[in-house]
C-alpha cells in the first residue's frame, strides 16, 4: 500500500521523458510545467538533438606497424595474427618450399590434379 502511494506521487511527462513529482503538473495535463513554458529568448531550448560522435583512437605503435605490413606480401608476415591464420600461412610456406626443392614431382602432381579437376 505504501508504494501504491509513492508510486501515485510520480509522473512521466510525454515531452522530455523525465519522471517529475506530480506537483510539476497542472491537472490532467501530460506534459510536466517546464515542457508548457512559453520559450523565451534568453532560454531557447534546442529542438535537435545532437548526433552521436564516435572516435577510433589507434595507439602509436599501432600506427608505426602498418607501413611495415603494408609492404610485406601476408605469406612473408610472422607472428601475427590469430593462430589459425599463422598455421595457414606457415602451411602455405611450406608448399611452397616443397614445389621449390621438388619441382618435378611438383609439376606431375600439378598436371595430374589439373586433369581430374577438368583442365
Amino acid at each position: 500500500m505504501v508504494l501504491q502511494v509513492v508510486a501515485e506521487m510520480w509522473r512521466r511527462c510525454d515531452r522530455c521523458r523525465k519522471v517529475k513529482p506530480v506537483d510539476d503538473f497542472t491537472g490532467a495535463e501530460p506534459s510536466c510545467g517546464s515542457c508548457l513554458a512559453p520559450v523565451t529568448a534568453g532560454s531557447a531550448r534546442s529542438t535537435t538533438r545532437a548526433s552521436a560522435v564516435t572516435t577510433t583512437r589507434v595507439s602509436s605503435t599501432a600506427a608505426s606497424g602498418v607501413g611495415v605490413l603494408l609492404g610485406t606480401p601476408s605469406r612473408d608476415l610472422r607472428g601475427k595474427g590469430d593462430p589459425e591464420v599463422r598455421a595457414r600461412r606457415a602451411r602455405v610456406r611450406a608448399l611452397d618450399r616443397l614445389a621449390e626443392r621438388y619441382q618435378e614431382d611438383f609439376d606431375l602432381l600439378l598436371a595430374e590434379e589439373r586433369r581430374a579437376e577438368g583442365f
